[in-house]
């Protein structure tokens, strides 16, 4: 429901705000939810390391779709 949206929500930004903003910020990047994985140093070499649970994942997709 909505209120698991929310939570989701919550914990992607919680998680963006840790792990992403340092670099991106959502707005820059809310139109490539999609490229969000598990492994982003997949994605580039300067994000290598970089590490996301399924969850993580799912959670960080909801805050930039909900940007």
């Amino acid at each position: 429901g909505q209120d698991g949206n929310e939570a989701s929500i919550a914990a992607g930004e919680a998680k963006f705000n840790a792990s992403c903003d340092t670099c991106h910020s959502a707005a820059s990047i809310r139109g490539a939810a999609s490229r969000v994985v598990n492994d982003l140093g997949t994605l580039t070499p300067a994000m290598a390391g970089i590490t996301l649970t399924d969850q993580e994942v799912a959670n960080i997709r909801a805050f930039l779709a909900a940007q």
